[in-house]
């Protein structure tokens, strides 16, 4: 390319066997402009090949796909290669804004080569192996908590079919033991994993988060710690979004962000709402503010996780500040 020194986006369309990428994102859109396509296999040596054809300068940008997209996210990754996962749902805005109603898997790289062209989106870091371990156990763990806990409603609910009931119970008995074992992998792990482990521990000094609170927090987000206020409330999905339209406002409600990580600041909120005298205030004050009691909790979950941030950001242990009687009383 002769005096352009334009970024090189590389858009890939991950299926389970293989994965189609297209080149070409130079003037892409225009109808004379021949696309380069390839597909390759999706295993190390298909993404060994791929990576020998990547000019320099780079960017690849793919879709979260599970597992589908794990070696070639880490792949890219240890070679230094600059990429982006990206969430499927924007993708597929992008496409219907572009107006593309035909879905192939060379018209899925090439629209998302043109999402990496025109929103030009930040590179994403892959986990250490440490951290991706600590995931996988505990969404291992919670898949487990979900199984039982949806026996248990199936047996308070009374059944005709007494071997179904010893069914279940069979069944419960049998998760309450894999249930004992993940939280022994957990706890062997944090043994391993000192850093780790000292994180939980300054977590855990916050009224309100759990030991397994605290390392659900760390596996659904280990950039806690080196996040702002507004990154926080991002990541978590605790920003209030604002609908308006003419003179009509509709109510604002919070989404999107990592719903793991939220349902934990959630139970988490729970609690110090009721046994964290400096958040139990702070409810208090929003109340006689007239606030409804879910704004109240939102407002709980989002101090809990701006704590969370401080205290591993600053590597000390959280400490209630109460404020003085008369600053108490004000509304």
């Amino acid at each position: 390319m002769k005096g352009s020194h334009a970024m090189v986006y590389v858009g890939i369309d991950i299926a389970k066997l293989k994965f189609d990428a297209c080149f070409d994102t130079h003037h892409i859109q225009k109808a004379n402009q021949k696309k380069k396509f390839a597909n390759f296999a999706n295993t190390q040596e298909g993404i060994e090949e791929f990576c020998a054809q990547l000019p320099d300068g780079v960017f690849v940008i793919f879709e979260s796909t599970g597992s589908y997209s794990k070696l070639l996210y880490k792949t890219l990754c240890q070679k230094g290669i600059r990429c982006c996962c990206v969430n499927p749902y924007r993708v597929l805005q992008f496409r219907r804004a572009l107006g593309r109603l035909i879905k192939t898997d060379k018209t899925d790289a090439e629209t998302l080569a043109l999402y990496g062209e025109k929103i030009k989106p930040q590179p994403t870091i892959f986990m250490n192996e440490a951290n991706e371990e600590l995931r996988e156990l505990v969404r291992a763990r919670q898949q487990i908590m979900d199984t039982i806990h949806a026996y248990r409603n199936r047996l308070e609910v009374p059944c005709v079919s007494e071997f179904l009931n010893t069914m279940y119970d069979g069944l419960l008995d049998h998760l309450s033991v894999r249930l004992k074992l993940i939280n022994q992998q957990i706890n062997e792990f944090l043994l391993r994993h000192l850093d780790h482990k000292h994180k939980v521990d300054r977590l855990c000094t916050i009224v309100g988060i759990s030991t397994i609170s605290a390392v659900n927090l760390l596996a659904h987000c280990p950039e806690l710690g080196t996040l702002s206020k507004q990154q926080i409330g991002i990541i978590f999905g605790l920003c209030p979004n604002t609908k308006q339209s003419g003179t009509t406002y509709m109510c604002e409600h919070i989404y999107g962000g990592r719903s793991e990580a939220r349902r934990t600041l959630f139970m988490c909120a729970q609690v110090a709402r009721k046994y964290n005298s400096e958040m139990g205030m702070f409810c208090d004050r929003l109340l006689r503010k007239g606030k409804p009691p879910k704004v109240d909790l939102t407002a709980v979950m989002n101090k809990l996780a701006i704590h969370a941030n401080a205290v591993l950001k600053h590597d000390v242990d959280y400490e209630v500040h109460t404020p003085p009687p008369e600053q108490q009383k004000v509304a």
